[in-house]
């Protein structure tokens, strides 16, 4: 299925350069410390639509499937407004960001998202995944 903001592309991580393994755990970590920092909105804005149902494929993957659920939502509201994100984004200035980010449709996730920790730490589903895919360091 396409999204609604397809057709505006910008620089992003290069997902076929990463093996599966590593891509999961990038993914799933890149999602949170965006959303961390600055909110689904800031998640939405620094990185391509492709690249968001692989990082809410990552959540499934470790089982943060709650994680995975408000990213699914997110992207929902954010292609509900496709119109008005697509314009600001083209625009490349602080002020239609911070305009785009005034109109509020992503906070009440935010919200939960970060009340999210307490019920499914990603430490531990990180921690865990790794110790089931038995990764090793990479070797030089």
């Amino acid at each position: 299925m396409q999204s609604a903001l397809d057709p505006f592309l910008d620089f992003d991580l290069d997902d076929a350069a990463l093996a599966p393994a590593p891509h999961v755990l990038l993914a799933s970590w890149v999602a949170d410390a965006e959303v961390q920092n600055g909110g689904f909105f800031q998640l939405f804005w620094n990185h391509r639509p492709q690249t968001w149902p692989i990082a809410r494929a990552a959540f499934e993957e470790i089982g943060a499937n709650w994680h995975a659920e408000l990213l699914a939502e997110a992207t929902r509201r954010v292609e509900a407004h496709a119109d008005s994100f697509i314009a600001a984004r083209k625009q490349r200035t602080l002020e239609a960001f911070s305009a785009e980010a005034q109109e509020d449709y992503l906070a009440d996730l935010e919200e939960v998202w970060f009340e999210c920790e307490a019920t499914e730490p990603l430490m531990p589903l990180w921690a865990n995944w790794v110790r089931e895919h038995e990764l090793e360091a990479p070797t030089t």
